[in-house]
């Protein structure tokens, strides 16, 4: 399997990857996310979703676990 990678400049993060898609740059689209909702979600809008409803194209999305802050001992 090749995999390569490509840089876009655009207003927009969504619709700069999915113009990319919609030229035929790609065969499917990888992303990583925060996996935010409700209010978070609502204020800061999700990339990926907007990528995933609207691609021409299969999309992979990973979720990316959240880190625990540990309290640092004194």
């Amino acid at each position: 399997m090749a995999a390569e990678s490509q840089v876009a400049v655009h207003a927009s993060t969504a619709a700069g990857i999915l113009e990319q898609a919609q030229l035929g740059a790609c065969d499917i689209i990888a992303l990583a996310t925060h996996g935010r909702g409700g209010a978070a979600r609502l204020l800061l809008g999700s990339v990926a979703d907007k990528i995933v409803r609207a691609s021409p194209v299969p999309v992979l999305v990973q979720r990316i676990p959240r880190l625990k802050v540990l309290p640092i001992a004194r």
